[in-house]
């Protein structure tokens, strides 16, 4: 439930700091936190907006006696908690948030994965604005194994489409696309398309195009490594076409990003290697597909940064150009800036680049939007010299990329704020969520600025003691990540990680020397969401860990 709040007439908020280039800079209107049934970590994943004004977060919260549950609270304008709702699996069912969408009528459709491991399906359910689930549908693929949905998104009619991914028990996975009839969630088709190279198969990402088609992208383990996949279907579920790209190194591609222009031509951005591991370093590449010409590809684009690892985050559309984020290491090669580039939507020629370095050390965007009057949001998580993590909201001119404004939020509890989602709403003030950590678990945290407000709002709280600090990179992570912390001195460190239930899964000794990074060994791990906890000289520190298929 959200916690006490206090107005303050200024313009710099307690617990929150501002660096900003002109008068415009918008204030903090408001910022809510919600703390899910369970009383334990709640990670947001996705922010919306209906036709009121009204903002909906949904997310993944540690349930009541079970596993994860869905979580979805909706505030008005105003911040005023509305309600909230709570979707449940039977008995001991994991529930974990993948995506979400607003449709007619201000109904809320949301996709996750639910099951046990290593069963889990597709589950797709409506809400009304009101927040009473209308329907609710389960997709399970014939061999009992990961059946997990990437992404969610509704057309004029209030039909769903998702796509996302079905295993077998080889282990291959194909990609899996429904459509849903809005009236009572039935499946209208449904459509596996196998991977071209028997192995791997990823979607990443759901937009819909002109007359409401569907195009999905993704990545495909083909002859080489992972090539991105770009596919679009008709209304009916027909494919029409699909397009591959692979950079000359045959190192992984990646995509996780697609928007799509009013003609119906798409654009893709993602993460390509110069070649296979573990040589190659990590580059933006972006792709144009022509929509008349059977998907035909018409200019690739890369960032190669300060020639050192770069990974992208997002793609976004504005009425000249294509802007493309992602986190790109300094030219220290030691941690990450934010990186925005701006291509011209016709030739792909760079129109711009802009990096932006926070106060402390890694900078990871994570959403991107842009203004209907062109200005380009870019918001994600700034590192400070603790490891914590703080919101970080920047402002670029959409003609030259110049920085209007940068807003940096550090809660109250100065503990650790992760950014997930950005949006905006019909006055184009700026929304963000994601989580963050106080009173010894993450919350909900979503923020609403306000250009127009005198003054704003922020939390009240009681003392708390800051949380040491440890960064995990990369994380989300498949067989390994690297841990980092600030514990002082060099007394020798237990790793413990645990599950979402708190079970110990496994534990690893190591030195412990401040900032000197130990690679923790997740071979074997379950995909899913896991604590890694540190302890250190009677000091500890904790930090969620995703593991990906």
């Amino acid at each position: 439930m959200p916690r006490a709040v206090l107005t303050i007439a200024c313009l710099l908020l307690l617990g929150t700091s501002m660096a900003f280039a002109d008068d415009s800079i918008p204030d903090t209107l408001w910022t809510r936190r919600y703390d899910g049934q369970g009383r334990r970590d709640d990670y947001a994943k996705t922010v919306l907006v209906d036709q009121e004004d009204n903002i909906i977060v949904v997310g993944t919260c540690m349930g009541t006696g079970s596993g994860n549950d869905v979580g979805v609270v909706k505030y008005d304008s105003t911040g005023t908690q509305m309600w909230f709702a709570t979707i449940a699996g039977p008995g001991a069912y994991n529930e974990e948030a993948k995506g979400a969408a607003v449709g007619p009528n201000d109904a809320i459709y949301i996709c996750a994965s639910s099951g046990l491991y290593p069963d889990l399906d597709i589950m797709v359910v409506k809400l009304t604005a009101d927040g009473t689930e209308s329907w609710r549908r389960t997709w399970g693929g014939a061999d009992a194994k990961q059946d997990v949905p990437a992404g969610i998104v509704v057309d004029t009619l209030g039909n769903s489409y998702v796509t996302g991914y079905t295993t077998y028990a080889t282990g291959q996975c194909d990609w899996v696309t429904m459509k849903l009839m809005n009236g009572n969630g039935l499946w209208m088709w449904v459509v596996v398309r196998p991977s071209e190279g028997g192995g791997v198969n990823f979607p990443t990402a759901i937009v819909l195009g002109p007359g409401d088609a569907p195009y999905i992208t993704g990545y495909n383990q083909r002859v080489h490594l992972e090539d991105y996949a770009t596919v679009k279907y008709n209304t009916a579920g027909v494919e029409q076409w699909a397009n591959f790209y692979n950079y000359s190194g045959n190192g992984p591609d990646k995509a996780v990003g697609i928007v799509v222009d009013d003609v119906g031509d798409a654009y893709v951005t993602g993460t390509s290697a110069t070649a296979p591991p573990p040589g190659g370093v990590n580059q933006f590449a972006t792709v144009k597909y022509d929509d008349s010409d059977s998907g035909a590809q018409v200019w690739v684009k890369r960032y190669t940064g300060n020639s050192a690892p770069n990974v992208a985050t997002a793609i976004a559309l504005g009425a000249s150009n294509a802007y493309v984020i992602g986190a790109s290491m300094d030219s220290l090669g030691g941690t990450d800036d934010y990186a925005t580039i701006a291509y011209d939507k016709s030739s792909g020629s760079q129109v711009w680049t802009t990096r932006f370095d926070g106060v402390g050390k890694a900078d990871d965007p994570a959403a991107i939007a842009v203004l209907p009057y062109g200005d380009v949001l870019v918001f994600g998580t700034s590192m400070d010299l603790l490891d914590k993590g703080d919101y970080y909201i920047v402002r670029y001119g959409a003609a030259t990329g110049s920085q209007d404004w940068v807003i940096r939020y550090n809660s109250p509890y100065n503990n650790d704020e992760q950014g997930a989602a950005l949006t905006y709403d019909s006055h184009s003030n700026p929304i963000v969520t994601g989580s963050s950590f106080a009173m010894g678990y993450y919350d909900f945290l979503t923020i609403k600025y306000d250009s127009g407000a005198v003054g704003g709002v922020t939390e009240f709280k009681p003392a708390v003691p800051v949380r040491p600090g440890m960064r995990l990179a990369p994380n989300p992570a498949r067989n390994w990540t690297n841990l980092q912390h600030s514990l002082s001195g060099a007394v020798p460190a237990t790793i413990s990680l645990l599950g979402v239930d708190g079970r110990v899964i496994r534990t690893q000794q190591f030195a412990g020397q401040t900032g000197v990074p130990a690679r923790l060994d997740l071979t074997g791990l379950a995909p899913g969401i896991y604590v890694v906890r540190l302890a250190s000289g009677g000091r500890s520190a904790t930090q969620k860990l995703v593991v990906e298929q």
